[in-house]
């Protein structure tokens, strides 16, 4: 599992990019967006390899072939969220068009971007980063200080030139400040890459869903992770399941009916748009309870537990075990949500 966090926090707001463009000094045009798509990776993501973290560049680094670009508008109709997939579904990254944001939302090392089949928490997640762009357009909180430096250091590191905003410009760094990339790789544990979709949801319920190939309701992200999880344990359990026949990145019938199982045990609530469940009812969907007459997967533990901003010991701790975890995330509109897990 590869765990990126973007901390961000500084208190001076002495420092200060200057754009020449034609719409704001804050905004971030297409050709600086494209090259920094083009010159990111995980290792300048994980300051190693290329990149030495005092802010020089140790050797060139390797250009990156782009795919396509989807744009996100604002609530305006300009740009907010620059898209870029790589070639060869080699993964896509999510760039910011505004200095006040953080440069890199969200950065993805396999498959592609495909605006049809877009899960249902992703599309939230968007709507949540570009209303953080709209308040920060509509002056409804102050991120200028963090953003500019972050995209300060961004384009310091990666070596960016740029003519429509000529060379970024020097600021002096918060001495306070907080910011970049903090990353932790464990794993990934998983093997499976599974979805909700098409060979996942041939078993979910068919209500003429014009969202999915063959009309049936997606089978829930709940879902979906719970039986990766119990399929990586392969517990032992009264519903005999074939977990060596079950394929790591499609479905089949064995894939189907644990998907099934799993979205019973949380009572999904099936639905062409999205399916959802309560991520606190995985525990008893996965032990199974008597009273409620749900029967377990042979777990003998399992717990949900709600964690403060920055608790994150018992993931770090079940992760250095290597025990899988499911997590589920929200947004604070006003701090935004400071990560992106993902398998």
């Amino acid at each position: 599992m590869l765990v990126i966090v973007l901390f961000s926090g500084c208190q001076k707001e002495n420092a200060s990019l200057h754009f020449k463009t034609p719409k704001s000094k804050y905004f971030i045009p297409e050709k600086l967006a494209r090259s920094v798509a083009g010159r990111i990776d995980i290792n300048f993501l994980q300051g190693n390899n290329t990149l030495n973290r005092g802010g020089e560049l140790s050797e060139e680094v390797p250009s990156r072939v782009l795919d396509d670009l989807i744009i996100v508008p604002d609530k305006y109709g300009d740009t907010a969220l620059y898209i870029y997939n790589y070639t060869n579904d080699s993964g896509f990254v999510v760039i910011s068009a505004d200095v006040r944001h953080e440069p890199i939302c969200a950065y993805i090392e396999t498959g592609r971007f495909e605006q049809d089949t877009v899960p249902a928490n992703f599309v939230q997640w968007f709507d949540a980063t570009v209303e953080n762009v709209d308040m920060l357009r509509d002056e409804q909180y102050d991120n200028t200080a963090r953003g500019n430096y972050a995209w300060f250091e961004l384009v310091e590191n990666t070596n960016i030139y740029d003519s429509t905003a000529n060379r970024i410009a020097p600021i002096e760094v918060p001495i306070d400040c907080e910011t970049g990339w903090i990353v932790t790789q464990k794993g990934p544990l998983l093997n499976t890459q599974w979805g909700q979709g098409c060979s996942y949801n041939e078993l979910a319920p068919n209500i003429s869903c014009a969202s999915t190939c063959n009309g049936r309701a997606w089978t829930g992200c709940v879902a979906t992770a719970m039986a990766q999880v119990i399929r990586y344990w392969a517990p032992t359990n009264t519903y005999s399941y074939n977990y060596a026949g079950m394929p790591a990145n499609s479905g089949n019938a064995d894939v189907q009916r644990l998907m099934r199982d799993a979205g019973t045990n949380v009572n999904m609530d099936y639905g062409c748009d999205a399916s959802g469940a309560h991520a606190s009812a995985v525990p008893n969907g996965l032990k199974g309870n008597a009273f409620f007459g749900i029967t377990g997967f042979g777990f003998s533990s399992a717990t949900h537990s709600s964690y403060s901003a920055g608790s994150y010991t018992t993931v770090k701790a079940n992760l250095d075990n290597n025990w899988p975890v499911i997590l589920d995330g929200c947004a604070n509109r006003r701090n935004r949500f400071l990560g992106i897990i993902y398998t």
